[in-house]
């Protein structure tokens, strides 16, 4: 019984090399044969054997992948700050999201340039201000905390707060665009996976980090006087 239970660990969990390649050719394989020979094949049908057995050797592993990057995590030198520094992780954020943000609204600019589009332009009103908006942000953190520039803080905030306002207009804009004239943007390949990338990107990555963990320290309001 017990040679039986070593076989079988060490067919589920075999070294790390040979269950580095059983993922590549098992995730891969069906991939290709999908492609290549689709549903109703042979190969197909090992192809999906083999990914079954690449996904239990990946799920066999997942213990010691959570200690794998939890040592990464306590010993590297940036990951120990971003993880414990609640305001260098908010601040690396923006800037992160402000780049892309940026970047993109230049694609929009681009689109409506391109087909003279007014939903496009729209878009890229919208963007433009939340660029300008996460830019007050990150502005505003070099203050933070300085009773001197509390002022200034709070007209930061503020004024944030009522971009709101032109950033709905410019959302209702493409909306009397799609209603008001029975019309909506028909995107080609390049546009819609840009759009599905950012889109991705932004939920994965740009999530505002003290709403997610951490709290809302990182802001550091103060109480008005």
């Amino acid at each position: 019984m017990d040679k039986l239970l070593s076989i079988l660990k060490a067919i589920v969990k075999p070294p790390v090399f040979v269950a580095i390649i059983a993922v590549i050719v098992g995730f891969g394989g069906m991939g290709a044969s999908l492609v290549v020979f689709g549903g109703e094949n042979i190969l197909t049908y090992i192809a999906y054997a083999a990914s079954a057995y690449a996904l239990t050797v990946v799920c066999v592993r997942i213990p010691d992948l959570i200690r794998f990057f939890g040592r990464i995590k306590s010993e590297n030198a940036f990951l120990v700050r971003y993880f414990g520094d609640v305001n260098y992780r908010t601040r690396l954020s923006l800037i992160i999201s402000l780049v892309i943000n940026t970047a993109y609204t230049l694609f929009q600019l681009g689109l409506g340039i391109l087909h003279g589009s007014a939903w496009y332009y729209s878009l890229f009103a919208y963007y433009a201000l939340l660029v300008i908006m996460r830019g007050f942000l990150l502005s505003s953190m070099r203050w933070a905390g300085d009773g001197e520039k509390l002022k200034l803080e709070w007209f930061l905030y503020r004024l944030v707060a009522m971009l709101l306002i032109p950033m709905t207009l410019a959302l209702a804009g493409v909306m009397v665009f799609v209603t008001g004239f029975g019309r909506g943007a028909v995107h080609d390949e390049i546009t819609t996976i840009a759009m599905a990338a950012y889109t991705f990107t932004h939920l994965r990555i740009l999530s505002y980090p003290p709403l997610r963990s951490g709290g809302m320290e990182a802001l550091h309001f103060h109480q008005p006087r």
